[in-house]
């Protein structure tokens, strides 16, 4: 998956649709265009995650469940990190100071897979019984110089005495050169497992990096 893979509803129940934004941003084949062509679909993929963001706060006023919330709260939280990343590499580009290496360097893919979150039992009781409040999870890598890929959400709401939460996704990400680097950051967000629009309590655990 990347980002904002399918067509995500505007509010829960409407008809009107965002489309993701799919392209040589996600697809890591931007270097490929000319200099002119990338500065124009950068400007065009950071204009997307600005409709994502707002369509994604409009939605959460109308959510009143937990998973609702999460849904978009995610959108919101990645089209932000999107845009960060996009218009750091836009002024990059504008400045000329990235330089792309047109070296032909053989291409590879990695699939991480089997990614489990390892909680503590009294813990995960102590936030369903006693707090009414679930956990969600997922994962942001960032590629160089501007790709981000996002996980599909592990919740701890089946059964709370499962305290090895697994991504149901494997992550997988192609077009990477042999000096790759990846970061990794594990996003968790509290949520009201009570039929009420209680703002969700988000936060970023420390990241990981790959080589």
């Amino acid at each position: 998956s990347s980002g904002i893979n399918a067509e995500w509803p505007l509010r829960p129940g409407s008809n009107r649709r965002a489309k993701a934004y799919r392209g040589p941003l996600e697809e890591g084949t931007l270097e490929l265009r000319p200099p002119f062509e990338q500065i124009k679909t950068l400007e065009q993929g950071i204009m997307v995650q600005r409709q994502l963001e707002a369509q994604a706060s409009q939605a959460l006023e109308h959510c009143t469940y937990g998973l609702e919330q999460v849904e978009a709260e995610k959108v919101l939280l990645v089209a932000g990190l999107k845009k960060e990343l996009w218009k750091y590499h836009l002024n990059e580009i504008k400045s000329e100071k990235y330089i792309f290496n047109t070296d032909t360097l053989p291409k590879g893919s990695l699939e991480i897979s089997d990614i489990r979150f390892l909680l503590r039992q009294d813990y995960l009781v102590n936030q369903v019984v006693e707090t009414k409040r679930n956990e969600a999870f997922f994962i942001a890598v960032k590629i160089p110089p501007y790709r981000i890929v996002t996980t599909t959400m592990a919740t701890s709401e089946c059964n709370i005495y499962n305290t090895n939460l697994t991504l149901p996704e494997p992550i997988f990400i192609d077009k990477l050169p042999p000096n790759y680097k990846l970061t990794l950051e594990v996003y968790t967000m509290s949520y009201n497992l009570l039929n009420s629009a209680t703002p969700l309590k988000k936060k970023k655990v420390p990241t990981a990096t790959l080589r």
